[in-house]
């Protein structure tokens, strides 16, 4: 085995956007518009529905003069891969640039609108106030595709951790039709990608209105910082293209966790993304699987943070919402698209389109989702009532990696998933390693493994299937007290990880801990139950193991291992990592 020791730091840097921006003509105009909705929420879907009719109307086409923008200089975070990187030297220059940066986001490198140049950039900042004038972005598209636009906003005042306060939100509009909703979590910026549909080549206009309802009550503003929009050409014939099946995803209204807005405050979509697989005998077929990552989830898991953070390593909430195959010309292969409904099922999904885009709602405590019924009225069983999320699923997590990558790329997901947690009061006022109640979340090493678990050698399964599975503990001990042995399950039964491939968990540990201060990285074979049903663990690699930093975002460094250990019920431990 060998232990990998590698200094990464990110840093992007956007001149090439000042350069194409300098380029393009952009037509801005403010026509006064009053939003009489106000700061509260409203109790039904028809209120909804008469709402998206008033953002729609505040949206209408409007014109004014060109002008040009002079691009952006965003910085990503670095999430380096380096063992005890703060025993080094120290953080570079430029590692100290990018993460003075807090507009923290998925690298935009694979979105092909802003490789091609944007159809429209907007000149900026732009301030947004509550009640005041819609924004206006005329956008004239070069050719027919898929829209797609960056937003990079805050919301001065705006803190996810504070009730009442939590977010401003955004509604989008394309010619008058609502695209998407877009939640500001924060008085700093944040990137975002959203969808807008189908456009025809020719001019567009784009609306953007701080919508009164909502919103929470606190929130009066929001600044945009940056804006540009494109039409994405589709891929070449026969490539499966992400954008154009991508879903769209109505927002949960569930009453006992908000009504009708509370996508606003708790369990709110932020990022989303694909996969793609080749189809087992079915050559040039590919399966398109689509997954959201949400703030939190308020049921299922998520009833027990501590559990959520021991077994997931994290406590935003993942979940694949919509798979479709498609045929070697890159169409749909009719009875092929599937959702993922209540308790996990997987279901057919026989709903509405929006010119290729399945429909879907939040319907669960849990982030499962629903297929939105055509003619089904706002707000009904099914229907198309509430918040409207589009975000931009161009982003390809490649087959086999960890979904937790999606956070390290995106640092704000971990802030945002902490706001919530304390602000639901999930965190325990004292933290103490040695309880299994969730703690600050940047007490924690977040900790991505490899490794596969073989067939039981005893068949419990038939008597007891919780005994059928062996997870996988990840344990770490510090140079200061190295005889206690600090367990991402706390020691308890079905705490530990239960899934193979790339997995995550996290390891907490006594406040103020740095990543230097780690002596060893361990894995330990775990009996789901009272009965060791006899397989085998294998670990074959330590893919990251981070911590946050005092802001909450991921620190530089990581503990990395490549290798190979089998842990067995005679030899159930190894150690992975040491100085």
């Amino acid at each position: 085995m060998t232990t990998a020791v590698t200094v990464t730091t990110v840093a992007r840097t956007w001149w090439a956007r000042a350069v194409l921006a300098l380029l393009v003509a952009v037509l801005i105009a403010d026509t006064p518009e009053h939003d009489a909705a106000g700061g509260g929420g409203v109790a039904d879907g028809a209120a909804r529905a008469a709402h998206a009719t008033q953002v729609a109307d505040t949206a209408a086409a409007r014109s004014g003069a060109a002008r040009p923008d002079t691009g952006t200089a965003g910085l990503d975070p670095g999430s380096g891969a380096v063992r005890a990187v703060e025993a080094a030297a120290g953080a570079g220059a430029a590692d100290v640039a990018a993460r003075a940066d807090r507009a923290l986001d998925i690298s935009s490198a694979d979105h092909r609108a802003l490789d091609a140049g944007s159809d429209a950039v907007a000149q900026t900042p732009v301030t947004l106030a509550r009640g005041s004038a819609s924004y206006s972005l005329a956008v004239q598209a070069r050719h027919d595709g898929e829209g797609v636009a960056e937003v990079t906003a805050r919301a001065p005042g705006v803190d996810w951790a504070v009730p009442g306060a939590e977010s401003a939100v955004l509604a989008i509009a394309v010619d008058g039709v609502p695209a998407t909703d877009l939640v500001v979590p924060a008085a700093h910026p944040i990137i975002r990608q959203v969808q807008l549909g189908r456009l025809r080549a020719g001019a567009h206009t784009l609306t953007i209105t701080l919508d009164g309802q909502a919103s929470s009550a606190g929130a009066q503003t929001v600044v945009i910082d940056e804006l540009s929009v494109s039409a994405v050409a589709p891929r070449t014939p026969g490539a499966p293209d992400p954008l154009v099946y991508a879903p769209i995803l109505y927002g949960r209204s569930l009453p006992e966790f908000g009504g009708l807005f509370q996508n606003n405050h708790t369990d709110t979509p932020l990022l989303a993304w694909h996969t793609q697989a080749p189809v087992a005998g079915r050559p040039g077929h590919t399966v398109l699987e689509y997954s959201v990552m949400f703030s939190n989830e308020d049921g299922g898991t998520g009833d027990d943070p501590g559990y959520l953070q021991a077994r997931w390593g994290r406590q935003t909430d993942i979940e694949w919402v919509y798979r479709v195959e498609l045929d070697a010309a890159g169409s749909v292969v009719p009875g092929s698209a599937v959702y993922q409904g209540p308790n996990h099922v997987t279901l057919p999904f026989t709903g509405r389109y929006e010119n290729g885009h399945p429909v879907l709602r939040t319907c669960t405590g849990n982030n499962m989702v629903c297929a939105v019924i055509a003619g089904a009225g706002a707000g009904a069983g099914g229907g198309a009532g509430g918040m409207r999320f589009f975000l931009a699923a161009d982003h390809e997590l490649a087959a086999g990696e960890a979904r937790e990558q999606m956070m390290d790329a995106a640092g704000w997901t971990y802030q945002l998933s902490a706001a919530e947690a304390r602000r639901e009061e999930k965190i325990e006022p004292v933290a103490s390693a040695y309880t299994p109640a969730l703690s600050d979340l940047r007490n924690y090493l977040y900790v991505v493994i490899r490794k596969t678990t073989s067939v039981p050698a005893v068949s419990v399964a038939s008597v007891a299937p919780a005994l059928a599975w062996v997870g996988t503990t990840v344990g770490v001990r510090l140079a200061g007290d190295p005889d206690v042995l600090y367990r991402s399950d706390h020691m308890i039964s079905g705490w530990s990880v239960q899934q193979d491939g790339a997995v995550a968990t996290a390891v907490e540990l006594p406040p103020g801990t740095k990543l230097a201060d780690i002596a060893t990285l361990e894995v330990l074979r775990a009996p789901a139950g009272v009965v060791d049903p006899g397989s085998t663990v294998t670990v074959t690699g330590v893919e990251r193991a981070i911590m946050l930093d005092a802001d909450g975002l991921p620190a530089p460094g990581s503990l990395t291992w490549s290798g190979r250990v089998t842990l067995t019920a005679s030899e159930p431990d190894a150690v992975l990592v040491r100085p």
